[in-house]
């Protein structure tokens, strides 16, 4: 056991750079992210700006204001508030989905005024808008950012939060009061003002400025990264890949452990990446949907009807690599499931590397969301503390009771045999949620 001070991943050149002087909160889960949001908002002195993902017409805060009452009580207290849409033909026939259709148009009409809306529509129909953000105050003392995955789908939050009903999605998302607060706003910004269509009803609102850098808030070294298509951005002709490279750089750098929630195990170099930290020592674990996605399933579905001759599809070497890791002993690929709610399904993106750098954000492990397509914006932090306590929490919540041991080696080995242990007791009462997955037929429908 390492009893060494903690190893710091490098910090890799990006278009933001790390700033010291932040203070930082994780927050896990729907319920506990919205009451904090609310809370947060109703403190703004100035501004509150969202850059909006998937979002179902019907959306209800834990407090049960609509998220429409939402945005008119904060504009009616003479708050600057503003929201970037995504607007996405592909979803046109998804009554769940505000994706902007002529009905979603009148609806915004009908409603009244004093808060700002835009549209960032997509570049092609492939490509996604997939940040989620908030600031609260942008360029104003005490500013406060909060970037993560967790997108406003939900209609029964106040019943759950009345009812303390656990829900059916763990999913995180990190805040930021300090300099790098100024990052996520400069991000804001620039999609803001760069916008392709406005709308009628709200207003679209003024162009926007930069906003200063706060002060130091906290002791946290802190990062914003993200992806962008080429062409997206004239500061970005060639596009950004920031979030890549910094997942390569840490595991690259991994001495000990590497923690991971994700969405979607999909980008090869750096599945290729986790197997040479397994065969340098590192212990590895990774928890994803029981049910992974349904692209997932068809993919290897076109993967195994290849016929001899043939070439590889996309994802092909993706499912080898996957299967590959299986075979090392010190990785756990696994899922979370509890006693009257079934599987929960893990949408977090989210990595601790040696319990000293962390990252969370919007960006999952797959190709789309690595590479220069999707728009994505995740942190990465530098502070050991911050990165162990979070570590530590979120295998507390999947676990039950705190991980044993005193190190995060000895945390993820606690979690590894427990899930191990789960994954030859179904239907029977799980200890804890996780339980463990085969990698090799996790893609198989």
């Amino acid at each position: 056991m390492s009893h060494q001070p903690p190893h710091h991943p490098p910090i890799h050149p990006a278009r933001y750079p790390a700033r010291g002087g932040n203070r930082l909160a994780l927050h896990v889960g729907e319920l506990t992210f919205f009451r904090a949001l609310e809370l947060a908002s109703a403190e703004a002195r100035g501004r509150v700006w969202m850059a909006v993902n998937f979002l179902h017409p019907e959306f209800r805060l834990p407090s049960g204001r609509s998220l429409w009452q939402w945005l008119e009580d904060m504009a009616g207290r003479g708050l600057d508030v503003r929201v970037l849409f995504w607007r996405n033909p592909a979803f046109s026939d998804s009554p769940r989905i505000f994706h902007g259709s002529p009905e979603h148009l009148e609806q915004l009409r009908a409603r009244p005024g004093g808060w700002h809306a835009r549209w960032d529509s997509s570049i092609r129909p492939g490509h996604c808008h997939h940040q989620k953000t908030w600031l609260i105050d942008a360029g104003l003392p005490g500013e406060r950012a909060y970037v993560g995955g967790i997108v406003k789908t939900r209609t029964d939050l106040r019943l759950r939060a009345r009812d303390g009903r656990p829900g059916h999605r763990h999913d995180v998302t990190l805040e930021v009061t300090g300099p790098a607060a100024a990052d996520v706003a400069d991000n804001f910004i620039e999609r803001w003002n760069h916008a392709r269509q406005t709308i009628a009803g709200p207003s679209p609102g003024d162009a926007l400025s930069p906003t200063p850098p706060a002060g130091p808030a906290g002791g946290a070294r802190v990062q914003a990264l993200r992806t962008v298509a080429p062409g997206l951005y004239p500061s970005a002709p060639a596009g950004e890949q920031d979030i890549l490279r910094a997942y390569r750089a840490a595991f690259d750098a991994a001495r000990e452990t590497i923690y991971l929630e994700n969405q979607h195990p999909g980008e090869l170099s750096l599945l290729l990446a986790l197997r040479d930290a397994l065969c340098r020592g590192v212990r590895v674990l990774m928890v994803v949907p029981a049910e992974p996605m349904p692209a997932i399933f068809q993919e290897k579905a076109r993967a195994d009807a290849l016929k001899p001759g043939e070439g590889p599809t996309r994802y092909s070497p993706v499912f080898e690599a996957l299967a590959d890791l299986g075979d090392q002993p010190g990785f756990t690929l696994a899922a979370l499931r509890r006693p009257g709610v079934g599987e929960v399904y893990c949408h977090a993106k989210l990595a601790v590397v040696d319990g000293a750098w962390l990252t969370a954000g919007s960006a999952n492990l797959v190709d789309l969301s690595m590479a220069p397509d999707h728009t994505e914006l995740n942190l990465a932090v530098w502070d050991a503390g911050f990165a162990r306590g979070s570590l530590r929490t979120l295998l507390a919540g999947h676990l039950d009771r705190p991980p044993t041991g005193a190190e995060p080696a000895d945390w993820l080995r606690d979690a590894a045999a427990v899930a191990r242990v789960n994954r030859e007791r179904p239907p029977a009462p799980l200890d804890g949620a996780l339980y463990a997955l085969d990698p090799v037929t996790y893609p198989v429908s």
